[in-house]
């Protein structure tokens, strides 16, 4: 029988209905909407782009802030704090996903035996930004 390597989480989402607010109270939320899409652009901007390719999602908060602080935008540091982590987070997940691709594609190109060194070549360059 097969051992049992981990057990799966469940992962579940509280969502509570809004029955009613008042216009201020939609206004700000409108205004806070539109301040966290102007830094999930700019994140996506400046971490999507190649250069950025393999960045530690943990060390995104520092490259974001360095042009963008939260007083900018009146927004709350720990608001803008998650929202980075989420696109970096994204972008990463993304990322590993191309990577995966790319590996299966070199493997399928060159298939045999004596291949082998080639294509642990070119998938130790897809860590750098040689590619």
């Amino acid at each position: 029988m097969p051992k049992k390597v981990g057990a799966t989480k469940k992962i579940s989402t509280q969502i509570v209905p809004v029955v009613g607010m008042t216009v201020s109270v939609e206004t700000e939320l409108w205004s806070i909407m539109k301040k966290l899409g102007i830094v999930r652009s700019e994140s996506y901007n400046k971490l999507g782009s190649i250069s950025h390719w393999g960045l530690d999602w943990k060390k995104a908060i520092p490259e974001i802030k360095s042009f963008r602080s939260p007083d900018s935008l009146g927004l709350p540091a720990k608001l803008m704090d998650w929202t980075i982590n989420d696109v970096a987070k994204t972008i990463t997940a993304s990322q590993a996903a191309c990577k995966k691709v790319v590996i299966k594609n070199i493997y399928k190109r060159f298939p045999e035996k004596e291949n082998q060194d080639k294509c642990k070549e070119y998938v130790t360059q897809l860590k750098t930004q040689a590619f």
